[in-house]
């Protein structure tokens, strides 16, 4: 494998960019929702601030493995992110 440089590009299903865009037009609708009708926030299908976390968590690590494993990357940003 020396000498070989291998790219990954548009591959995988789950976007985080796109959830975490999701989760604040969530968090929006429901804090409106809330104040005209005295609504409960939250509730089915608004994306969990644990989910993100977790995610997030992984991509921090993923960075530090390639730092060790000095991998060399550019564009680091959630939507460039695979995730398994």
């Amino acid at each position: 494998s020396e000498g070989l440089i291998y790219v990954l590009l548009e591959y995988g299903e789950i976007d985080l960019a796109r959830l975490l865009s999701k989760r604040e037009k969530q968090r929006v609708a429901a804090e409106a929702k809330a104040a005209a009708g005295g609504a409960r926030k939250g509730g089915a299908g608004v994306i969990d601030d644990n989910f993100l976390r977790l995610y997030f968590e992984q991509m921090v690590e993923a960075v530090g493995t390639i730092h060790e494993s000095k991998i060399v990357h550019s564009d680091l940003k959630p939507a460039n992110f695979l995730f398994v």
